[in-house]
């Protein structure tokens, strides 16, 4: 069996970090190491470090870097360090489930990266964190192992010695794109196997509301610019029913209006939310299967999440137009480096 080290990026996580690792503790399975690199956070993060390292003494390994570096570099440090014949990467606001990093190891015995996924219960309360994790347990938990292209390092792992023949993350994006494990999932998946296994299952702290607008708008913007440099949808479940149901909504929207100055409007708008009810029907079915009571506060969050993603493909389409997509400008020089 390959020997498994654990690397975790940690910036100001004080609060979340000994959850984290316990959790990781009380797993079925334990890896050889776990490695914590502080990246120049400005709270009590490092004296909680250095408390797990004398707890769990050989087993729990830190470092803190110079200065920040963000994530990308972070794991890249972490990965450095590492003795395990393959790395597995989780945030520091995540709980493993307890056979979680037993699943991971069968799977890597048969790919070369295994993706986990969220839990459908969040770490923390609050009506978004809940929407969350039962609409990402919904597309990514229930269609067994698959193909995936996306490295979502809150929750993944690799082999040693393909991370590496990458290269590793790509540190050099400009900071506050976060966009790094996109971009190294695209690198792994078109040269190697990755999979999805949804029983390399995680806990997470999702953000609250006005956060996870901003998110949803950001990522979406990207994952467009991304689509049309790649010129195909992701393999991540639901991607291209999301995409669709997510235009047909604000379509509605703006459709709406027309209907008091013409049927055909009213018609147009109508045709569009059936499109959009469509797409989500079966979230909704799956959201009453687990939390009845979630569901009408489900549907409303539903509707404001999949306008703001629908603004966010727009405004990712505007960038493309103007010339003022960062990812198409970063992805072309290193085409022509290459």
């Amino acid at each position: 069996m390959n020997s498994i080290s654990i690397v975790i990026p940690c910036y100001n996580c004080e609060s979340d970090i000994i959850d984290c690792v316990e959790a990781i503790l009380g797993g079925t399975l334990l890896p050889i190491e776990i490695i914590l690199i502080d990246d120049c956070s400005s709270d009590a993060t490092q004296n909680t470090l250095v408390a797990l390292s004398k707890e769990y003494d050989g087993l729990v390994k830190i470092r803190k870097t110079h200065k920040n570096i963000g994530p990308a570099g972070a794991r890249n440090l972490g990965a450095k360090l590492a003795r395990g014949s393959c790395l597995f990467f989780l945030d520091s606001d995540t709980r493993l489930l307890p056979y979680a990093l037993t699943n991971f190891a069968e799977s890597i015995e048969q790919y070369d990266a295994v993706v986990g996924t969220y839990d459908e219960e969040p770490i923390n309360s609050g009506f978004s964190p809940r929407y969350k994790a039962l609409l990402y347990s919904f597309l990514l938990g229930q269609k067994g192992i698959h193909k995936y292209d996306q490295f979502s390092a809150s929750c993944a792992g690799i082999h040693s010695d393909i991370f590496w023949n990458l290269g590793g993350y790509d540190e050099t994006f400009p900071a506050g794109l976060d966009f790094e494990n996109e971009e190294f999932g695209h690198r792994i998946s078109d040269r190697y196997c990755m999979v999805l296994n949804p029983l390399v299952r995680t806990q997470h702290r999702f953000p609250g509301f006005r956060k996870m607008t901003r998110t949803f708008f950001i990522r979406t913007a990207l994952w467009v610019e991304m689509f049309m440099l790649r010129r195909k949808f992701s393999s991540s479940a639901g991607t291209k029913t999301m995409g669709i149901s997510s235009l047909a909504l604000l379509a509605s929207a703006v459709l709406l209006p027309l209907g008091f100055v013409h049927t055909s409007g009213l018609f147009l708008s109508i045709a569009a939310y059936l499109i959009y009810l469509y797409g989500y029907v079966r979230f909704y079915v799956f959201v009453i299967n687990r939390r009845t009571k979630f569901l009408l506060t489900a549907i409303i969050l539903n509707h404001y999440y999949t306008l703001v993603i629908a603004c966010g493909a727009m405004y990712g389409l505007v960038k493309i137009i103007t010339g003022d997509s960062q990812i198409i400008q970063r992805f072309s020089h290193l085409r022509k480096t290459q």
